[in-house]
């Protein structure tokens, strides 16, 4: 039995925002979280817990424990170079937020340099299969319903080359 609360039963000045406990005992599984992301950290605690679990065939032996968590870090980031070589897929990205969702990351940077589509600068961007800003504002809802913040860096000045390579920008 899976039961999830969503208060702590911890006074809620205690609780960090992104803390959870879980409590294992007797067959049953209690998850306790105080905002949607601490819940959805406990959940992903709760998966790599049921992928070790081992017992008869079609049963699942979980340990018995208490594991309050929460992060050192307040944010937890990766950033993601798309702008070398093939940008990634639609699919590879949703498929890399859910990968960093499940590792308690909370902050994807997608690091940009000609690889965006910005509008009346096809020369730049044409041959780059870039992201257009509809795919981003997709990626961008999609990481907040996974409590990711998805975070934009457009490099500039020292990494220009794609751009000054064409004669309108070279002044």
């Amino acid at each position: 039995e899976l039961r999830l609360q969503a208060e702590s039963p911890l006074p809620q000045a205690a609780v960090p925002e992104q803390a959870y406990l879980l409590r294992i005992s007797g067959g049953r599984a209690l998850l306790c979280a105080s905002t949607p992301a601490a819940l959805q950290h406990g959940l992903a605690t709760l998966v790599q817990l049921l992928t070790l679990a081992r017992g008869a065939p079609g049963a699942l032996l979980l340990p018995e424990l208490e594991l309050q968590d929460a992060p050192d870090l307040a944010e937890r980031g990766v950033l993601l170079d798309v702008s070398r070589d093939k940008v990634p897929t639609m699919a590879t990205l949703r498929a890399l937020i859910d990968r960093l969702a499940r590792w308690k990351i909370n902050q994807l940077q997608l690091y940009i340099e000609h690889t965006f589509a910005y509008p009346g600068h096809e020369a730049v961007w044409q041959h780059a299969s870039p992201l257009t800003a509809a795919e981003v504002r997709q990626l961008d809802a999609y990481c907040a319903e996974r409590h990711v913040q998805l975070v934009p860096n457009q490099n500039s000045f020292g990494h220009l080359h794609r751009w000054l390579v064409h004669e309108p920008y070279r002044q």
